[in-house]
């Protein structure tokens, strides 16, 4: 499962900026990122900078990519460590 929170802190007409806090959990483990985006970009690139069980002390980040019918996003990670 998965969980993303984005607070806005800014918006413009080019760029609505927010400061996101996402958890992925995985086969009892998780992965924690905390970073701020524009959320109004076609790709997004969140940093792993935490983990608990397996995933303790990992590296890593994942991406989201806003799909053209922006129905159907995909959400990429990649774990080092």
């Amino acid at each position: 499962s998965a969980f993303a929170y984005c607070a806005i802190t800014k918006a413009s007409k080019s760029a609505l900026t927010g400061v996101c806090d996402g958890v992925v959990a995985i086969d009892g483990s998780m992965l924690t990122s905390i970073s701020t985006q524009n959320l109004g970009a076609k790709v997004n690139v969140y940093p792993i900078d935490g983990g608990t069980g397996k995933y303790l002390h990992v590296k890593g980040g994942a991406v989201t990519t806003t799909a053209v019918n922006k129905t159907d996003d995909n959400f990429v990670i990649t774990i080092k460590g």
